[in-house]
């Protein structure tokens, strides 16, 4: 008699904008999901997240996390299924396809019914995880030199210079050593970040976080929630608890700052840390201020 063995899947929690993406099914059990399917032979489990988001949603994938396990033989009626559930962020615009109906973007707290599967606790979790790892926010009205934080971010240019606005400011209380440092580990493409030292000022390090390739360029928003993010991974990434950062991409980038705001929220609410415990947002522009607190 052959044994059996339970089949391996994939879900995937997808975040787009300030929602999560839940695709209809198309097969029984009818109701709402999360996006996954099986993980077919000679495929790694982040391929098969890859795979069915694309097939199910239209969206690419970026920063693929493993969440956590799943394996209650009754979480399936079909049949006993381990599913390995990650985090992702969607890339495009969500479009169902494949066994899915319909699709849609939901908030955690205004979810459709039914939710098929153990899918409803797995988002519960998410939820929880969320909460308990969310890094606490401030927003200060003052220059980001100022800041009582282990590291301040400069909204840098890929090449590393900087030159005017709060960039100009740190130069000034860092010293031009600071530049050099950044220059020498340039090119640094939008969405990542690299540190360098304090140098003279007071702070252990100095975050340098593209908005733009070039300097003086006029830049699409999504580069203000990019650079945030970047930030946030660096300093958590090096061990540091607090962070400073000012308004991104409002100066030359000419990015609305309301619209900055809402885009350096959402990147500080689906941060997850692991050491990083404070976020001061620090602004010498009033208005930048009042559409963070309006943000947040």
């Amino acid at each position: 008699m052959e044994k059996r063995q339970p089949r391996l899947t994939v879900d995937v929690i997808i975040m787009v904008d300030d929602g999560i993406v839940l695709i209809e099914r198309r097969y029984p059990p009818h109701g709402w999901a999360i996006p996954g399917g099986f993980v077919e032979y000679g495929e790694t489990v982040e391929e098969a997240a890859r795979r069915e988001a694309k097939e199910e949603t239209s969206l690419e994938l970026e920063d693929l996390r493993q969440f956590h396990t799943y394996s209650d033989p009754s979480r399936d009626p079909r049949g006993h299924t381990v599913s390995v559930v990650f985090t992702a962020r969607g890339i495009g615009i969500p479009c169902a396809s494949s066994d899915a109906a319909a699709i849609g973007v939901f908030r955690l707290e205004d979810l459709p019914s039914p939710i098929v599967f153990d899918h409803k606790k797995i988002l519960e979790d998410y939820s929880g995880s969320i909460q308990l790892r969310q890094v606490k926010v401030e927003i200060v009205s003052g220059s980001i030199v100022d800041a009582q934080v282990d590291a301040i971010t400069v909204a840098a240019n890929s090449s590393g210079i900087m030159g005017g606005g709060v960039a100009g400011v740190i130069k000034r209380a860092a010293g031009v050593e600071v530049e050099r440092e950044a220059r020498r580990k340039a090119p640094i493409a939008v969405g990542e970040a690299i540190i360098t030292s304090g140098g003279e000022s007071k702070f252990r390090g100095i975050v340098h976080a593209p908005t733009m390739a070039r300097p003086s360029m006029r830049i699409p928003p999504q580069n203000v929630y990019k650079a945030t993010l970047a930030s946030l991974r660096t300093a958590d990434r090096n061990g540091f608890q607090s962070l400073a950062i000012p308004g991104m991409g409002v100066g030359v980038g000419n990015v609305g700052k309301g619209e900055a705001a809402r885009l350096m929220i959402q990147a500080i609410k689906e941060f997850s840390p692991r050491v990083l415990r404070r976020v001061v947002l620090v602004d010498v522009d009033q208005c930048m201020v009042d559409c963070w607190k309006a943000a947040l």
